[in-house]
C-alpha cells in the first residue's frame, strides 16, 4: 500500500515536471505576432492618423482655394488693364489690331518717285510709336501702283515706295529693326477699277499688314476693339498722289 502512494506521487511529480517543461518549449514555438514591415531592410514609418490626413486634406484644398481666388483676380486685373489700354487707342490702332491690314492714307510721293513727301513724317512718326507698343506683330510694309505704266516699271516703284517706309519707320523706331518687312506688289492686287480716276487713286496706296495673324489674339483676347481707318492728316501737295505710279 505504501508503495502504491510512492508510485502515485512520483507520478504526479513527473507529470508537473513534464507540464512546466512544455509550457515555454510551447510559447516558444508559438511567438506573439508583430505586425512590423520592413522596407529596404528597415523597419517602415507607422501609417499617419487618420486625423493627420484631413489635416493634410484641408490644407491642401485651402491652398488650391487660395491660388484659384489669386488667379481670378489676377486675370480680372488682366483685363481692366486691357481695357484702359484700348480705351487710349487711336482709330489707327483699332484698324491694324482688329483687322491686321491698315492703309497709310495719309503717306504721299511724287508722281514716278519712291521718295517720301514731307507731308507724310509727320503720320509716320506717329505711326512709328504707335508700332513699338506691340513688339510681338511681325508686319510688313506693301506697296501697290495702279496699272498706267509698264509691269517692271511698277513693280519697281512699289518696291522702292515700300522699303522706304520702312526705311523711315526703322528710323524713327529701331526696335522695328528685323520685324518691318517690305514687299512690293506692282498693280497686281487693285482694289478698285483702274479704268477710273477714282479706282487709281485707290490702287496707289502703301499699307502695313500683320504676318503673323495669331499675335493679334493676344492683344484683343477679352473684348472685341472695332475702329476704322483714319482720315488722311493733311491734303497732298501739289502734284502729289498717297503711293501710286505715274499717271
Amino acid at each position: 500500500m505504501r508503495q502504491s502512494k510512492r508510485i502515485f506521487a512520483a507520478a504526479l511529480a513527473l507529470a508537473g515536471l513534464a507540464g512546466l517543461t512544455a509550457r515555454p518549449l510551447e510559447a516558444a514555438s508559438s511567438p506573439r505576432q508583430f505586425n512590423i514591415n520592413i522596407q529596404n531592410g528597415q523597419p517602415a514609418a507607422p501609417a499617419p492618423d487618420t486625423a493627420a490626413l484631413m489635416e493634410k486634406a484641408r490644407q491642401d484644398s485651402s491652398a488650391r482655394a487660395s491660388k484659384a481666388r489669386q488667379d481670378s483676380l489676377s486675370l480680372a486685373d488682366a483685363r481692366r488693364q486691357l481695357d484702359i489700354e484700348r480705351s487710349k487707342r487711336s482709330e489707327m490702332e483699332n484698324q491694324l489690331l482688329t483687322t491686321g491690314l491698315l492703309v497709310l492714307d495719309a503717306v504721299y510721293f511724287e508722281t514716278g518717285r519712291t521718295e517720301i513727301s514731307i507731308n507724310s513724317k509727320p503720320y509716320l512718326d506717329m505711326l512709328a510709336k504707335m508700332l513699338t507698343k506691340y513688339p510681338k506683330l511681325q508686319i510688313e510694309v506693301d506697296g501697290h501702283t495702279d496699272n498706267v505704266g509698264g509691269d517692271v516699271y511698277n513693280q519697281n516703284l512699289s518696291e522702292g515706295r515700300a522699303k522706304a517706309v520702312q526705311s523711315y519707320l526703322i528710323s524713327q523706331a529701331p526696335d522695328l529693326n528685323g520685324r518691318l518687312a517690305a514687299k512690293g506688289f506692282g498693280e497686281s492686287s487693285p482694289k478698285a477699277d483702274n479704268r477710273t480716276a477714282e479706282g487709281r487713286t485707290l490702287n496707289r496706296r502703301t499699307e502695313l499688314r500683320v504676318l503673323n495673324k495669331e499675335a493679334l489674339d493676344e492683344y484683343n483676347r477679352f473684348s472685341g476693339s472695332g475702329g476704322t481707318a483714319p482720315a488722311p492728316t493733311g491734303a497732298p501737295a501739289p502734284g502729289s498722289h498717297a503711293a501710286g505710279s505715274a499717271e
